[in-house]
């Protein structure tokens, strides 16, 4: 991945960075101590036909709030209204560069992520057939807080989408490739209890070498500036109940800026009190996620 990603920025960036943005001339090339952040995304296509930059921009007004909303524009006239590659400016907060690569994400990668999506975890949704992607690079040129960075370029994502009738969303950093007309629904929703679940997708597996058990496990906590969580319990919970805990433990997190503390409790009732444990990743011992496990229910007396 990391040698294909080099070549989509090489060819893309200096078409990004030729283009001034509103209200002064274009930054400089980044270096290593710039704070300009990146963001990148694929919007997996059916087939390789880019899509209309003005239509892009009228699918951001209707996603966005007003204050963004109004400052989305495409910058510069267009050669071709389905040019391959289009720069467009959010005011002076930075550029997105949308690029079209004629051919599938390599070696199967976007396919085999679309499990860990919510769709996929929850109604084994798996993404159909792409002859195509867009390459969506976000470059903010000043750091926002992650929430608000990752917020607005999830509008760019679903705007790019709904423009090019996307088959899906592969957004490495959630962890999961998702569908785009989910993607899109809930993006346009304000202040959607549902939007963790684009910036977060989750891995279904077992619970270590504990039999007769489940985990699932956030996989884009992360972009936002916290840790990923690990719910376990016993199979005889349901994969949605389970699911829907996972992200309203999410919701939750967010919301406070930062996990349960090891060694509080939680409960899903006013008696229950189950401990909070912060380990390594199951999926990456060198990261530490908060870990909250069900019990078995309770033998019938």
């Amino acid at each position: 991945m990391v040698r294909w990603l080099k070549g989509l920025l090489a060819a893309l960036l200096p078409a990004c960075a030729a283009v001034a943005p509103r209200g002064g001339p274009p930054p400089p090339a980044a270096s290593p101590g710039d704070q300009e952040v990146m963001r990148i995304a694929f919007v997996l296509l059916e087939s390789p036909v880019p899509p209309d930059a003005r239509e892009v921009v009228a699918a951001f007004r209707q996603i966005a709030p007003p204050g963004p909303a109004e400052s989305f524009r495409l910058t510069g006239p267009a050669a071709e209204p389905r040019d391959a590659a289009a720069v467009f400016d959010l005011g002076e907060e930075g550029q997105l560069v949308v690029g079209l690569l004629d051919r599938p994400v390599p070696d199967g990668e976007a396919d085999y992520w679309s499990s860990r999506s919510l769709a996929g975890a929850s109604s084994d949704w798996r993404l159909p057939p792409h002859q195509a992607h867009l390459l969506v690079l976000w470059r903010e040129y000043a750091p926002r807080p992650a929430l608000e960075s990752v917020q607005r370029f999830t509008w760019m994502l679903a705007a790019v989408a709904r423009a090019a009738g996307g088959l899906g969303i592969y957004w490495a950093d959630s962890g999961a490739t998702h569908p785009a007309d989910y993607f899109a629904r809930v993006a346009a929703e304000r202040a959607s209890p549902r939007a963790i679940t684009l910036w977060s997708g989750v891995s279904v597996g077992s619970d270590g070498d504990r039999p007769g058990r489940f985990s699932l496990l956030s996989t884009g906590m992360t972009q936002l500036g916290l840790i990923d969580l690990e719910l376990t319990g016993p199979l005889s919970v349901s994969k949605e109940d389970a699911l829907e805990l996972l992200y309203r433990l999410l919701r939750y997190e967010l919301q406070r800026g930062a996990p349960i503390p090891a060694g509080e409790t939680f409960g899903r009732t006013k008696e229950e009190r189950l401990p909070v444990r912060h380990l390594p990743s199951p999926a990456d011992p060198s990261k530490t996620v908060w870990r909250i496990d069900l019990p078995a229910a309770a033998p019938p007396p």
